[in-house]
């Protein structure tokens, strides 16, 4: 994770194992096998950009690969206004195997 300030907003990133094919890339790529998992692996994925207006006030926005910004986005609730947690939440549903709490990864259970 890394997480950074600019002024009242917030970026959130996620960094995460990269996942290569057997045999890949090609040996004519123009660089090896590490060096690409290397370069994956601190290519961070954007989550969330949080901005920040009063306690438990926080709006987000989800960064669009297609057209390289952050675009407004609402809570589930239908609002336009919510915590850091709920916004990391969201953010993090499209992580991989990413737990977002104790329930969805089975922390503290007694099985």
């Amino acid at each position: 994770m890394d997480i950074r300030f600019r002024g009242a907003l917030c970026y959130v990133d996620a960094y995460v194992e990269p996942e290569v094919a057997s045999g890949w890339p090609p040996k004519d790529w123009g660089e090896t096998r590490e060096q690409m998992i290397d370069r994956l692996r601190r290519t961070p994925t954007h989550l969330v950009r949080l901005r920040y207006f009063q306690e438990d006030r926080w709006s987000f926005a989800f960064y669009t690969y297609s057209n390289d910004r952050y675009e407004p986005s609402m809570y589930p609730t239908g609002s336009f206004f919510g915590t850091p947690e709920e916004a990391f939440d969201i953010g993090a549903t499209y992580l991989p195997g990413v737990c977002t709490s104790p329930e969805s990864c089975d922390i503290n259970s007694d099985k």
